[in-house]
């Protein structure tokens, strides 16, 4: 499987548990426990990436975490990033390095504004 493969299925795959457990009238409660359900399974599929990665390797060890946030939508998401001593390890499930969002998400930000949408019309849609 391909890289651009994976990144589709695994973009496919979160939106569609945020679309199931996000849409309609969800309390905050119920949102958190989704966030945080989320975060685990990133989190644990970036360490067994890690794992997987380090496997091979006899002179390069795990080194730790880095935070980082995810957005898209309406959610954002905390994760704990796995690194390797040597710098070379990235997970396959993170977005291209220094993109947090979404492109469909930008443009639809975009289209808002061009639209004429003030600064709290956008804060109440999102």
């Amino acid at each position: 499987m391909s890289k651009e493969e994976f990144n589709l299925m695994k973009e496919e795959a979160i939106e569609k548990v945020l679309q199931k457990y996000f849409a309609g009238d969800l309390n905050s409660a119920k949102k958190a426990a989704m966030k945080q359900l989320l975060e685990t399974v990133l989190d644990e599929i970036m360490r067994s990436d890690r794992r997987i990665f380090l496997q091979g390797s006899t002179d390069n060890k795990a080194n730790g975490y880095y935070p980082r946030t995810l957005t898209g939508g309406s959610w954002r998401l905390d994760i704990d990033v796995p690194r390797d001593r040597r710098g070379q390890f990235r997970p396959h499930i993170l977005p291209e390095p220094y993109r947090r969002t979404e492109s469909s998400y930008v443009d639809l930000l975009i289209s808002l504004i061009a639209n004429g949408y003030t600064e709290s019309q956008l804060m109440r849609s999102l």
